[in-house]
């Protein structure tokens, strides 16, 4: 079973092979595009649903787009490596088998 996005989006952990999420984000994030998670400042949020849309989608338009909005928020070029190392995030986990919402 892989993660859906949203999940992706909302996980806080990672347990063996089970993804620890937070169920309200899961919620807020199911209804939201890249672009509104990022305006509504929610960066690691955003920037994780662009790494799934890109990863697993094959869809760079998202990506593209997270790290030209990050850019200007943190006044820096980014690459997407620099986004991750910044944002912890370092790919989308393909061997999760289970999640546990909290």
């Amino acid at each position: 079973m892989a993660l859906k996005r949203e999940e992706f989006a909302a996980t806080v952990g990672y347990q063996g092979a089970t993804a620890v999420v937070d169920r309200k984000l899961v919620r807020v994030m199911k209804g939201l595009s890249v672009p509104e998670a990022l305006e509504k400042g929610m960066f690691r949020q955003g920037f994780a649903a662009a790494l799934y849309e890109s990863e697993m989608k094959n869809d760079p338009a998202s990506m593209e787009y997270a790290l030209d909005f990050l850019g200007k928020e943190f006044r820096r070029p980014l690459s997407a490596e620099d986004a991750k190392r910044l944002l912890g995030i370092q790919r989308v986990p393909r061997e999760i088998t289970r999640t546990m919402k909290l």
